[in-house]
């Protein structure tokens, strides 16, 4: 795929190479434009912001992984060329590559902690509970045991998931496990997803992307450690 068969709404994450030294910084598709510029295709992204105001990032290189809300798979990019459009309000990437998606699992789950409110079949109480773990499939939610009353798998299941910014995201689809011995008083609920809303697949994929660099941070100071560093 080319960078302007993006979906807009689409999780964009910008590696860019400073004086030497690398940074990662999270972003959105905001458009994608459809004509080719010299032999590039584009798409304009939330401009980078410190403090309120943008940041320019000159001739810095760029690398660019969107993970693509049409079919929830990453792609990665090098980016020939980029700038700013005139208004100011979206950084425009440029790019000539035509690729495949990066080949990782679909389903990774990722622990996470969020507050949640759900509704299970018969049960008109909205019951409080956390997050266990999220995936583009389902969520796994831990509630106080016998907030339910007699629910079972395939029971439909309607949740809405507030993260740490005070967004709400709103879910819905049917359960598919139980686990009332999960830990003290603590009974574990899986949920999978009849469809997976747009927002929410940029959410998981926002916190897929933070998992890997915790991991691969973890590595590296394995490795150092290892070699007497």
């Amino acid at each position: 795929m080319t960078i302007n068969q993006m979906g807009e709404g689409s999780a964009v994450t910008l590696t860019i190479n400073i004086q030497g030294e690398t940074i990662t910084i999270d972003s959105v598709v905001v458009q994608k434009y459809q004509e080719p510029y010299r032999d590039t295709f584009c798409i304009g992204v939330e401009p980078i912001q410190k403090e309120g105001k943008i940041v320019a990032i000159g001739r810095s290189r760029v690398a660019v992984s969107v993970t693509n809300t049409d079919d929830h798979r990453e792609y990665k990019f090098t980016i020939a060329f980029h700038g700013m459009n005139k208004d100011r309000t979206q950084l425009l990437l440029f790019s000539a590559d035509d690729i495949p998606p990066v080949n990782h699992r679909l389903n990774y789950r990722v622990p996470c902690n969020y507050h949640i409110v759900v509704q299970i079949g018969n049960n008109k109480k909205a019951v409080e509970g956390y997050l266990h773990d999220i995936s583009l499939s389902g969520i796994g939610m831990v509630f106080v045991t016998g907030e339910f009353k007699s629910i079972k798998e395939g029971d439909e299941v309607s949740a809405s998931i507030f993260d740490n910014y005070e967004h709400v995201y709103k879910v819905n689809g049917h359960l598919v496990r139980v686990i009332e011995e999960f830990a003290e008083n603590r009974t574990l609920i899986g949920m999978q997803f009849d469809e997976t809303p747009r927002a929410v697949a940029g959410l998981v994929a926002g916190l897929q992307r933070r998992e890997l660099r915790l991991r691969k941070k973890v590595e590296e100071k394995k490795q150092g450690s290892g070699n007497g560093h």
